[in-house]
């Protein structure tokens, strides 16, 4: 079963954070931020958003920080993720924040998944099951977490 977000509200902060690779092109971030200011939101950035690791933005922890500052930051209604279609999967995001150990990374997982349902029945991000959307009150096995795709 499909969960459509709620709408934004008026007057929405919209952060913009880049989980994958860096922005290939200046002017779809600049079309982007002025679609989003036309309708009266303000969009914030990731600190990291413009860094380069190699072919990534920045290294996995900085962009680890960005998406945790982005889904946590009071105040801020939606999260942008450049390159869309991009997606994370949770184990991935457990090893970013607590390491490679999975002593360290494993007891974040149950958590996670609180955390995951519960942005996806908000309609901050979407589960994604064998590439497709996911009912966030009903999925097993592997996931992935992404932004909402438009297709």
């Amino acid at each position: 079963m499909a969960v459509k977000p709620p709408a934004l509200p008026d007057e929405a902060t919209i952060a913009v954070v880049a989980p994958a690779s860096p922005p290939q092109e200046r002017s779809g971030i600049e079309q982007a931020t002025a679609y989003f200011e036309s309708r009266g939101h303000e969009v914030v950035f990731g600190p990291n958003h413009r860094k380069v690791h190699g072919y990534l933005a920045g290294s996995d922890e900085e962009r680890a920080a960005d998406l945790q500052w982005a889904l946590s930051e009071p105040g801020i209604d939606m999260v942008h993720a450049l390159e869309p279609g991009k997606t994370i999967a949770p184990a991935d995001a457990a090893q970013r924040l607590a390491g490679k150990s999975s002593d360290a990374w494993g007891p974040l997982m149950q958590p996670l998944r609180r955390i995951a349902v519960r942005l996806a029945k908000e309609g901050r991000i979407v589960i994604y099951r064998k590439g497709a959307q996911a009912d966030p009150d009903d999925f097993k096995g592997i996931y992935r977490l992404g932004p909402p795709r438009l297709d």
